[in-house]
């Protein structure tokens, strides 16, 4: 072994043999001695050597000294060379841990990417895959029908080269017949009863013919009145038998005659202002007192009058020393009134009172669409008559309509009073429509005008709001070039089928409703065959965004037009299944194109999945346009052909803001409009809304006269909210007192914490210290600024930025204010609750605060209430009502059980006519619903079981005319229960007690009359009801004008019952004066003339004038083309009684072709409905439906 020295030499590194180049190299400094001769030295074992010399202890000393030098030196050697390891690992281990984590990143990036990727490559693989199927789906429903249209045409081909070889064969036998002198029997002669005779097949519904050869077909008896049954007293074709002008229509005719109205007509009252009875007061100081006791005493007493019938009522009165600060605001308010009320004193001079004269002029003078007005007038000692009131009276346009002029001397009260009755009056009959029979019970309290006809299919408040948004939207003058996507709609309408729903996209405020509405116009207008159904969702969460109302309407809107009636399921989870039905039951009848159009479809609550009828193949005539917000459009619609509207050019939005501007006469500087034009240049700031809005602040700025610097804080807006948040700081800041500035934050509030918006009435109450002329004031100036809009008789927000404005601006203290003005409307509605006034408005937004509020005991102790819950149901809000006993956590049947048991609780305290009428109709209202919800058979009948006993106990010992009706309704339901010896009964009884209270004269009894021998009829006892109808056919005679529709019912019916005894002789006339009622109702070209003319001519045929017969069975058929359409089941009955009339004339090639088009109809008419759907259509007018099968039990009820 060598030493150390020989191994390192001193200046020489060692390197580090660890880190592979990552150490440092150490210089070691001294020379290590041999380590094996050390140690021997130092432990040699001895014994010691006593008197050694001091020189070898001192060199073993030095020995010891020497290794332990160099031991240190060696320590020290290898405790530097770890240190450096040890630095060295840590340095590495370092940048490894900088490593790993840029590894990991890198790792979790490429994970996220592959999900993505993989997501995506599943949903396409999903959507293929759908595609796939629904073109497989599509393929093979296009071979099925393919296969199905050969065989019918082969079919139909060798059955006609039968038929033509059987008529070959019949002419040649019959000519052989002949010259042998054998007689031939004439099939004409065989009279068949019609009553007995159904021409059907075994194992089918409604076939036309029984046999396939022609010579094997039933006589022209039999075939008159396909499938007639007539069944059932009158009231089973009309839920009350009134002398009105469509009393009784047969139920096909009319709905063909609402077909042909194409458009929903407005059945509102054009006098009323958005559902609201508006009266607008104006006085003389000398009448100031009559005023205030008509304000103080008869005003409520209107406006629950008005909320029994379902509208608002508002008193419209200036005090005298507001009316120069509101005069603009007083011009509107008159515009919007419904009825002007002038209470003036007969000394009253014009020019002393020149702004109160201002207002008679324009309520008298300016009244264009004839609306009521009532001038009361106090007569002086001195003087009898007005000279101003005589001056408006000469100057009045309206000469038919002239004011009601009340007279009065004596004192306030009572020409307060006299005045309250003509008000009254006018409110009722003239605006309203609703008959007062009775003068002494008008001023009862207790009298309830609330009329159920049955189902309510929809409520009217929704349907109204639905008009007035249309109105809406469509009131801009600017078409803001329109032009070009007018074009590309139009295109669409003509573009070949199938194609998708077309989706108009844009920013909020772009203009999409303004377009459609303007669309929806010209459509209107330029196609009158095309049929228009649309709708226009309002805020989210609102009744006009809640998906099953949607989704009802437009199937009732369909149903409107069908003519085949069927029951129509409440079951929200059924809307969906059957509205594609509907849809494809009336576009293959509809002569024309058929056109849905859902406005901000994206407002609906989970859209794509009550939507999902828009993903599937539309009919051939069906078109679907949907406009959504770009940035809250499904993705699942973005692949539908897209109209997207672009923001406004500068020419657009310079030709925008002067069109306002100058209907108002404010002119512009050059310099502003340049600003304007530099401002207006990003889209924000070119949206239709925006500019809009900023013309109108400027309009307001310019009439304050300060343009220059309201036009500065708007050049600072960049986007519509912020806006809008300054066009509420300028009407802010224009209110002189801060309680002013206070009450329209709180107005604004309770309407956006509101359901559907709040009415002026509810503010009124609900805003302590608000006086009527600032509530105006406001209102006004917030509908100028596109803030505030009327709908239904409600204050809502014109736009979803005026809402989310007024959230920023006055809402910023989160949850705690919001629910802070919810308990304010809580608190409000339950007090009407607790005054029994369980209106429409309280049902729908107590409910609806409880739900927002969470408050789940409160919401059941609400349903539990049993008139909010019959007020939603019977305006159609089933579905609603379902969501909210599931909020609470009950099912069906402890629902069903709840109420029932709530409505026994109720049972015990009622006494009293009034409250058992209540008690009845709850029952009522209690059995349809369950009947909705499946629970008939468990419930139903007890329920309506319970109604006849309740109404019977109205009935005990009093003769009165409505207590009559009721025995006639006693009988209706007992005739449904299959019980006729029951209803015989009380149909007597109505009939003696009309007779002896109203005579036996009175059109009332005919109607008794009427029901009783229908019941006859029913129980097959002819010559009672023979002399029945008779009796009322002499009544109604002398009583109804020649062509009331009334008078037609007991005419058609009579005719019948001859018919079927075999008088066709004293059948023939009244069939004939049939014929002339109905022209003379509804004009030679409606459907139920030809009806009546079918009918006379199968009489005709029965009595062998098959001459007199055929030219009105081709008057029939012409009016039944031209009114229902070629394919119309009617056209093939008309059809086939024709060809079996040419038939037996000895046409037989004519009746072939009239034979074969038939039976393309009923082929047609059969793959819609489905093989087995029964036939609806007949003959006879309406006489084939089955009473106790196809009518509801509710249509019997007045």
């Amino acid at each position: 072994m060598g030493t150390a020295s020989s191994l390192v030499n001193p200046g020489e590194v060692i390197e580090d043999t660890y880190g592979g180049g990552g150490g440092e190299a150490c210089e070691i400094p001294v020379e290590v001695k041999p380590k094996a001769r050390l140690l021997r030295s130092s432990f040699r074992r001895g014994p010691r050597v006593i008197g050694a010399s001091f020189k070898s202890t001192a060199s073993v000393d030095l020995e010891y000294a020497a290794e332990y030098e160099r031991l240190k030196k060696e320590y020290e050697i290898f405790r530097v060379s770890k240190n450096n390891d040890i630095a060295s690992m840590q340095k590495k281990e370092v940048k490894l841990d900088e490593e790993n984590k840029r590894l990991r990143a890198e790792l979790q990036a490429l994970q996220k990417t592959y999900q993505k990727i993989l997501r995506e490559k599943e949903s396409a693989v999903e959507a293929k895959y759908q595609a796939m199927e629904r073109a497989a789906t599509f393929e093979h429903d296009r071979d099925k029908v393919k296969r199905q249209f050969k065989i019918f045409r082969e079919t139909k081909e060798k059955e006609i080269q039968d038929l033509l070889r059987a008529k070959r064969d019949l002419e040649a036998k019959f000519q052989r017949l002949q010259a042998q002198g054998i007689q031939v029997f004439d099939p004409g002669e065989s009279d068949s009863d019609d009553n007995d005779t159904e021409v059907t097949v075994p194992g089918a519904q409604c076939d036309y013919w029984t046999g396939g050869a022609l010579g094997s077909e039933p006589s022209m008896g039999s075939m008159m009145q396909l499938q007639h049954s007539f069944r059932g007293p009158e009231f089973a074709h009309s839920s009350i038998d009134v002398e009105g002008p469509f009393a009784n229509v047969n139920r096909d005719d009319w709905d063909a005659a609402v077909a042909s109205l194409l458009q929903v007509t407005p059945l509102f009252s054009q006098c009323l202002w958005s559902n609201t009875v508006r009266c607008y007061l104006i006085n003389t100081k000398d009448t100031q007192t009559e005023v205030d006791v008509f304000l103080r005493e008869y005003s409520p007493k209107l406006q629950k009058t008005c909320e029994t019938l379902g509208y608002f009522f508002q008193v419209v009165h200036f005090p005298e020393e507001c009316e120069n600060y509101y005069a603009a605001v007083r011009k509107w308010e008159i515009e919007k009134s419904s009825l002007v009320i002038l209470f003036m004193c007969s000394s009253f001079n014009s020019i002393q009172c020149s702004s109160l004269w201002e207002d008679c002029k324009e309520a008298f003078l300016n009244n264009t669409e004839a609306k009521p007005r009532i001038v009361y007038q106090k007569i002086d000692d001195e003087s009898r008559s007005s000279d101003c009131i005589q001056q408006l009276m000469e100057e009045d346009p309206n000469k038919t309509n002239k004011p009601k002029i009340i007279e009065h001397n004596g004192e306030p009260e009572e020409g307060a009073y006299k005045t309250y009755c003509h008000v009254e009056q006018v409110i009722k009959q003239d605006l309203l429509g609703v008959e007062i029979s009775d003068p002494e019970a008008k001023d009862d309290p207790a009298v309830q005008e609330d009329d159920d006809f049955g189902d309510v299919l929809w409520d009217v408040h929704d349907e109204q709001e639905q008009m007035e948004a249309f109105q809406h939207a469509s009131q801009s003058t600017s078409e803001l070039g329109f032009d070009k996507y007018y074009d590309r709609l139009n295109d669409l309408v003509a573009a070949p089928a199938p194609i998708p729903p077309l989706l108009i996209s844009g920013g909020p405020g772009s203009g999409k409703s303004l377009l459609l509405s303007k669309w929806i116009q010209l459509q209107q207008k330029h196609s009158p065959n095309t049929l228009m159904l649309y709708h226009f969702v309002g805020k989210p969460m609102s009744t006009s965004s809640d998906p099953a109302l949607i989704i009802k309407r437009l199937t009732l809107k369909l149903m409107q037009h069908s003519w085949s009636v069927s029951s129509f399921s409440m079951d929200p989870g059924k809307f969906l299944e059957e509205f594609p039905h509907w849809l494809e039951k009336l576009s293959s009848r509809y002569q024309g194109n058929i056109i849905i159009i859902i406005d901000s479809i994206d407002q609906i609550e989970q859209s794509e999945k009550h939507m999902k009828w828009l993903i599937d193949p539309l009919p051939v005539n069906v078109r679907v346009i949907v406009s959504v917000n770009v940035e809250t459009c499904p993705q699942a619609w973005r692949l539908w052909p897209t109209l997207h509207l672009d923001p406004l050019n500068p020419k657009d939005v310079k030709s925008l803001i002067n069109v306002e501007c100058s209907s108002t006469n404010i002119l512009l500087t050059k310099e502003q409009e340049r600003k304007l034009e530099r401002h207006c240049r990003s889209a924000t700031t070119c949206n239709p809304l925006y500019v809009t809005l900023l013309a109108k602040i400027l309009i307001w700025a310019g009439n304050m006269g300060n343009v220059t610097d309201v036009l500065q804080l708007c050049l600072q807006c960049q986007d519509t909210v912020s806006l809008y948040r300054l066009a509420l700081h300028t009407v802010q800041e224009f209110l002189p007192a801060a309680k002013d500035k206070e009450l329209m934050r709180e107005i604004l509030c309770l309407i956006s914490v509101s359901h559907n918006g709040v009415s002026e009435c509810e503010l009124m109450e609900l805003c302590a210290g608000l006086a009527w002329p600032v509530l105006t004031f406001l209102v006004h100036h917030l509908h100028k600024m596109v803030v505030l809009r009327y709908s239904c008789g409600l204050l809502q927000f014109q736009h979803l930025q005026a809402w989310e404005a007024v959230r920023l601006e006055y809402m910023q203290g989160g949850h705690n204010i919001v629910s802070e003005y919810r308990e304010k409307l809580i608190q409000y509605f339950t007090t009407q609750l607790s005054r029994d006034r369980v209106t429409w408005r309280s049902a729908d937004e107590l409910t609806w605060l409880f739900q927002q509020q969470g408050e789940k005991q409160k919401l059941h102790r609400c349903l539990m209430n049993l008139f909010v819950s019959q007020n939603l149901y019977k305006r159609g809000h089933f579905a609603e009502l379902l969501n909210y006993w599931q909020l609470v956590g009950k099912d069906k049947n402890s629902m069903a059980t709840e109420y029932f048991d709530a409505l026994k609780q109720y049972e015990k305290s009622c006494d009293g006519e009034e409250h058992m009428t209540c008690l009845a109709d709850l029952y009522e209202t209690l059995g349809r619903f369950l009947k909705d919800l499946g629970l008939h058979n468990q419930y139903g009948f007890a329920l309506l079981r319970r109604r006849a006993l309740q109404l019977e106990e109205l009935t005990l010992g009093k003769d009165t005319s409505d207590n009559a009706r009721t025995l006639n309704e006693l009988g209706v339901l007992y005739y449904l229960q299959n019980n006729l010896e029951t209803a015989e009964m009380f149909l007597k009884r109505s009939l003696e007690m009309r007779e002896r209270v109203l005579g036996p004269d009175h059109p009332d009894c005919a109607q008794s009359l009427n029901n009783l021998a229908a019941l006859y009829n029913e129980k097959k006892q002819y010559d009672k009801a023979e002399e029945l109808y008779e009796r009322a056919l002499d009544i109604r005679r002398r009583a109804l004008s020649p062509d009331h529709p009334s008078l037609a019912y007991t005419v058609k019916h009579l005719a019948v019952l001859y018919k079927r005894k075999g008088k066709l002789d004293r059948a023939a006339p009244l069939y004939e004066l049939a014929v002339d009622i109905r022209q003379k109702s509804f004009g030679p070209k409606h459907p139920c003339v030809a009806t009546a003319l079918v009918n006379l001519a199968v009489l005709y045929c029965q009595m062998k004038k098959q001459v007199e017969a055929l030219p009105l069975y081709e008057r029939a058929m012409k009016i039944y083309e031209d009114s229902l359409g070629r394919m119309h089941p009617r056209v093939g009955e008309t059809l086939k009684n024709l060809a079996l009339l040419r038939y037996e004339e000895g046409d037989f090639e004519k009746a072939a072709q009239l034979y074969k088009r038939a039976m393309e109809i009923k082929e047609a008419d059969t793959s819609v409905l489905g093989a087995k759907a029964p036939s609806g259509h007949s003959s006879s007018g309406g006489d084939t439906y089955s009473l106790r099968n196809t009518l509801p039990v509710n249509a019997f009820t007045e």
